[in-house]
């Protein structure tokens, strides 16, 4: 982990060094160049740090930094995000550890205008199993890294020749799964976009990627789409909608061949001052690298944008299942409200996942719902309330589960640059036959010192996972 530690403090000195003009950023609202960054210490206490039926209790300490950085100089665009903390357990159930997470997109114009390379990297941990007990010997240390150019030339005055290439690779370092197999791919697109005004237009679009998993056991999969896109955007919001088909052909000739539809969708609205829409899913064939971008909360650079992955619900890649594609179907809606008092968020999720290339029947389908509420009670003093539903259910002999969080908490901003944060949260997991059941409760001190990140900007209120650091 270290090496992608240093990587991102370099990334941040170098980009922090940058000029840029100022430029309006359509997902956050806030403006070109800005960065933020904070110290944290944290003090958790949980009687079931085990997660199991019978509750164990435990402390955990935590200590690290937090920063991130977002650039728009005309030639480079920069969004750097990043986590490293060490954390102990007071009990000694589990080993110390440091932990980190890590997401970055550049976009450099080596020729403006004409030719881009960009740049992505996402980093963090994962669930070795999705069935088993988050616990930090279910955690698996991955990354996915992304590479390569884009070319635009123009031509006539409406009509764009768009056409790039990606190198891939999703590497799950120092895992202890057998069936976790890393990947790499190599991608190449062409298409042709007509420029309908400032703000809209509408392309034909082919791709084609060559897949491969580590290991002879796990077979090579070709992947050819052809697709039409709308985009549009205004001062109000973006969106993107694709259409088209996918062909799968393994190197396995037993497998055969498959067509399927193929779609993806984003959208994004200021549907009021205060009230904010995003709405994303996809119908797509995933390997390890999308899976992985998608469940760590990566980014992409799409026609020089850096826009968040959003689609599905996914905050685990199965590594039971990485030695294959997925047909995956996935739909997410979320709405906030931002007030200079008040901010809501609510959101929803379902995502299919069909493994048609797996012999045994590991196909299932969850859904996420999720709310939650800030509300400033005193100049300096803000209170919250969360709560989220996950329910998935597989196919075959694997057991459903379904798992519930509330939070609730007071947030102390001290001075200009120092926050205290005081939380209780309760999480219950009931399983099928075969699953594993718990419950626990946890209540947690942070205190940190430095800039608020710009990156809550529309999400203040938005539930993520257990509140603070997981275990």
């Amino acid at each position: 982990m270290k090496q992608y530690v240093l990587v991102y403090t370099l990334g941040l000195i170098a980009l922090s060094a940058a000029g840029g003009v100022l430029a309006d950023d359509q997902y956050t609202g806030l403006r070109s160049p800005y960065s933020d960054w904070s110290v944290f210490a944290e003090a958790d206490h949980t009687d079931n740090v085990t997660l199991a039926p019978g509750g164990v209790a435990d402390t955990i300490e935590m200590a690290g930094v937090r920063g991130g950085l977002y650039r728009d100089t005309g030639r480079l665009i920069a969004d750097i995000n990043g986590t490293v903390g060490y954390e102990q357990f007071q009990n000694h159930t589990f080993d110390s550890s440091t932990r980190g997470q890590f997401v970055g997109s550049l976009s450099y114009a080596v020729v403006p205008g004409r030719f881009n390379w960009v740049v992505q990297d996402t980093y963090g941990q994962v669930l070795g199993d999705v069935y088993a007990p988050p616990t930090p010997l279910n955690r698996v240390n991955a990354n996915y890294l992304m590479t390569g150019p884009d070319v635009n030339f123009s031509i006539g005055s409406n009509f764009d020749l768009l056409a790039g290439a990606r190198f891939a690779a999703a590497d799950f370092a120092n895992s202890s799964y057998v069936n976790a197999v890393n990947d790499q791919s190599l991608s190449a697109h062409v298409g042709l976009r007509e420029r309908l005004s400032k703000s809209s237009s509408l392309s034909l679009n082919g791709a084609y990627t060559r897949i491969a998993y580590q290991g002879s056991e796990s077979p090579a999969f070709d992947r050819s789409e052809v697709t039409a896109a709308y985009a549009s955007r205004s001062e109000r919001g973006g969106a993107t909608v694709e259409l088209g088909a996918t062909q799968i052909k393994s190197d396995r000739g037993n497998l055969g061949a498959q067509t399927s539809p193929l779609a993806r969708l984003m959208l994004f609205r200021r549907l009021t001052p205060s009230w904010n829409l995003n709405v994303s899913g996809s119908r797509e064939f995933r390997d390890n690298g999308l899976g992985l971008q998608a469940a760590l909360g990566g980014s992409q650079v799409l026609n020089g944008q850096v826009v968040p992955i959003t689609v599905g619900s996914g905050s685990a890649v199965d590594l039971l299942l990485a030695g294959s594609l997925s047909r995956t179907d996935s739909l997410r809606v979320a709405l906030d409200f931002v007030r200079p008092r008040t901010s809501i968020a609510l959101s929803g999720s379902v995502q299919k996942d069909h493994y048609q290339y797996s012999a045994t029947l590991l196909d299932r389908e969850s859904w996420t719902v999720g709310g939650g509420v800030n509300r400033r009670v005193r100049p300096l003093l803000t209170a919250h309330l969360r709560a989220n539903v996950t329910k998935r259910a597989p196919d075959g002999t694997l057991p459903g589960d379904r798992t519930t969080q509330e939070e609730a908490g007071l947030d102390w901003r001290v001075g200009r640059l120092t926050q205290v944060t005081l939380g209780y949260e309760h999480a219950n997991r009931a399983t099928d036959f075969g699953g594993v059941s718990y419950q626990y409760n946890r209540i947690a001190l942070h205190v940190s010192y430095g800039v608020p990140e710009h990156h809550l900007a529309f999400q203040q209120a938005a539930p993520s996972g257990p509140m603070g650091t997981t275990y």
